[in-house]
């Protein structure tokens, strides 16, 4: 389910959360983007082995910022490398816009 939809001139931004078989837990972060012609560039799926719940989503300049709350043991994302704390961290991630690559990623929460 999108929460968010943003649009540039560079495209159409939507960004939430989804289950289903494309997730790697069970609820994982899902952003597509498409043309403003409505042609697909991108769908990509961001979790780990728990739930990954995205709660809002920024822009700025060539970068994007995405924050929210993690319920996995492991990571996010392998390709955005954090490791977890606990069940239920706060994360935030800063990804490039073009081809959603982590720029860099935090974990915030204890082990508690």
């Amino acid at each position: 389910m999108f929460s968010n939809i943003f649009v540039d001139s560079s495209g159409i931004y939507a960004f939430g959360n989804t289950q289903s078989t494309m997730t790697k837990g069970y609820i994982d972060l899902l952003q597509t983007k498409s043309s403003l012609d409505g042609a697909e560039v991108y769908t990509k799926t961001m979790g780990g082995t728990g739930s990954e719940i995205g709660t809002d989503i920024a822009f700025f300049e060539s970068f994007e910022y995405i924050c929210g709350h993690s319920g996995s043991i492991t990571s996010v994302d392998g390709e955005i490398g954090l490791s977890d704390n606990d069940l239920n961290d706060i994360f935030v991630l800063k990804l490039k816009r073009s081809s959603l690559t982590r720029v860099w990623g935090k974990f915030i929460g204890d082990s508690q």
